[in-house]
């Protein structure tokens, strides 16, 4: 019986030894060192910082752990930035295993030393302002598991130039030009012309007086004379009075001129009519 209880209470010890030294390691503490923190004002929301993190954690070597760079302002739980991979900036999301491409870190002899940077990011609300704002790191497990280690906070002073609202252009519509009217040329009727007609004239001729004596050529006159030479002129003759004053008989030159010339005038006058009939004629087709 004695034995028993003897057991019983070393038992009871192995125990409170064991679970004693079980939770010391699984319990280990993690912290991380902040140090060269640089610049500690930022007037531009481009403008970077630079932290030299220590990591000091009872890890295996080789384990991977991740580090995000926030931002925070004083009273808040806002955390905000940017933190350079070495490829690129990111700020997140942390789902989906976007964890991994924050800044990785390996343990080696339970601790992992890198430098950091970080900026703002002002696309979140929770860095837009300006004003007195907290610095720290995040440290991501392999599995997604955030946490903030004890760890030294940076204080920086953050100057934010303000936004002055650029406003929108306004589009001002050009000015439509109305089509102009060509007006339709306006025909103008035409006017027929009215063609004169020819007209044919019969022009009467005064026909001289033939005498059979000598008497008649005596007894006419001068006027008489003058007639019968400006009808000679018209033919282009010149016409000489009988040196004997015998008068115009039918042996006389004069008498075959004076029949021409009746001649041609009445064959003047029908081929007048016959035009004029014909033109006529044509004016009614």
């Amino acid at each position: 019986m004695i034995q028993l209880k003897f057991i019983k209470r070393i038992f009871v010890l192995f125990l409170l030894i064991f679970f004693t030294q079980y939770s010391s390691v699984s319990a280990a503490p993690s912290s991380i060192t902040l140090s060269d923190f640089s610049p500690s004002s930022i007037t531009d929301a481009n403008q970077e910082v630079s932290v030299k993190v220590n990591l000091s954690i009872n890890s295996d070597d080789g384990t991977v752990y991740y580090f995000q760079g926030v931002f925070s302002k004083d009273n808040t739980i806002n955390y905000c930035g940017y933190t350079w991979n070495g490829t690129d900036w990111f700020s997140g999301p942390s789902t989906d295993e976007r964890w991994k491409e924050f800044l990785s870190v390996t343990i080696s002899s339970s601790s992992a030393t890198t430098t950091l940077k970080a900026k703002l990011d002002t696309s979140d609300s929770g860095c837009r302002e300006s004003g007195s704002y907290k610095f720290k790191v995040r440290r991501f497990t392999a599995g997604g598991s955030p946490n903030f280690d004890d760890q030294n906070i940076q204080t920086v002073s953050v100057t934010l130039p303000t936004l002055t609202p650029t406003p929108n252009p306004t589009n001002t519509p050009a000015p439509t030009s109305s089509p102009s009217l060509t007006p339709n040329p306006t025909n103008t009727p035409k006017v027929p012309t009215n063609t004169p007609k020819p007209t044919v004239k019969i022009l009467p001729t005064s026909r001289p007086t033939i005498y059979s004596d000598g008497e008649g050529l005596d007894k006419s006159s001068s006027s008489s004379s003058e007639e019968l030479k400006s009808d000679t002129k018209v033919l282009g003759e010149s016409t000489k009075n009988d040196e004997n004053g015998s008068g115009l008989s039918k042996s006389s030159p004069y008498f075959f001129v004076w029949i021409l010339i009746g001649l041609g005038t009445v064959c003047f006058a029908v081929s007048g009519i016959s035009i004029y009939k014909t033109v006529k004629k044509e004016k009614k087709i």
